[in-house]
């Protein structure tokens, strides 16, 4: 979904197909107050008056796409859903164009983007979970950019040099009020943990980016703490267990038992190193580009069941 002048919804169906050729009627595809644009199909498809596509199915693994714009306002988005193949649930991404309104996006459970099959430049926009009977409703809160509210952020931080005195763990908070709707650290630091008003935020890293940062969506009289470096939660020990041939992880009322990479991970995170060194000694210690989405995916996880904590 992108907020523009006009509202255009771009709607991507990813298809397994087995079995003999046929054809099959989905959806509808097509929302009510909507004119279509393009259709970009490898099968022959039609999309019909009712809104559903007829599609000539063959065998094999294919990605259809329909791109329609709204013929007035967009306030409200309605899952339309359907029978059968049609999934129980969608996931939808929104891009905001906070020059021609800002809006407050409702109605849905937000996801990770980084943790979906999204198209990978669609992760870099917020996404959300919609099923049966689900809706998303676009609150504007501000039309155009004519005269915004000054940027106005007080930040507080604090350092604690490592006694080696080669590296520090940073705290910031920060607080007042904000126009954009992301904030990115400086390339050179990595974020460890980020909450919003107390509630912990998903990190995320834009596609061409090398900095690490998060969604915004309160952006008047924000409280933000940003933390760096991870280190093995209170109650748990991290121990390599040679019967298991693997590194576990014990607390009082049982043991987990990790895989290579998890392993590999937990056993770097000291409190000392930073989230971007560890990703650079496992990028070099098996000879691999790109770990440092892996890293900030699995560290979110280990936040969220207390295995992992703050310096």
């Amino acid at each position: 979904m992108t907020d523009g002048i006009p509202f255009v919804l771009t709607t991507r169906l990813e298809l397994s197909v087995s079995g003999q050729a046929r054809e099959e009627i989905l959806g509808p595809v097509l929302w009510p107050d909507f004119l279509p644009l393009a259709l970009d199909s490898p099968l022959p498809a039609r999309l019909e008056p009712d809104g559903r596509l007829r599609v000539q199915l063959l065998p094999g693994s294919w990605t259809l796409s329909l791109t329609a714009r709204h013929l007035g306002p967009m306030e409200t988005l309605k899952w339309l859903g359907g029978p059968a193949p049609w999934p129980p649930q969608e996931i939808w991404s929104f891009q905001a164009q906070n020059v021609l309104r800002v809006v407050q996006v409702e109605g849905a459970p937000a996801l990770d983007p980084a943790q979906t099959r999204l198209p990978q430049d669609w992760r870099q926009w917020p996404a959300y979970l919609l099923q049966t009977g689900g809706e998303l409703r676009f609150l504007t809160r501000q039309r155009g950019d004519v005269a915004p509210a000054p940027e106005r952020l007080s930040l507080e931080r604090t350092l604690w040099l490592d006694f080696a005195g080669n590296g520090y763990t940073a705290r910031d908070r920060l607080s007042g009020n904000l126009n954009a709707t992301r904030l990115d650290t400086a390339p050179e630091l990595r974020l460890g943990r980020v909450a919003i008003d107390g509630e912990d935020q998903f990190i995320t890293i834009q596609p061409g980016a090398e900095a690490s940062g998060v969604e915004v969506r309160q952006l008047n009289k924000l409280e933000l703490l940003a933390d760096s470096r991870p280190r093995i939660g209170a109650g748990f020990r991290l121990q390599w267990e040679p019967a298991q041939n693997c590194h576990v992880l014990l607390y009082p009322e049982g043991m987990v038992k990790l895989n290579g990479s998890a392993g590999e991970i937990m056993k770097r995170c000291d409190g000392q190193r930073s989230l971007g060194e560890i990703g650079a000694e496992l990028e070099s210690a098996f000879d691999a580009k790109g770990l440092q989405g892996d890293v900030l995916a699995f560290v979110e996880m280990a936040r969220k069941q207390r295995w992992l904590a703050w310096e």
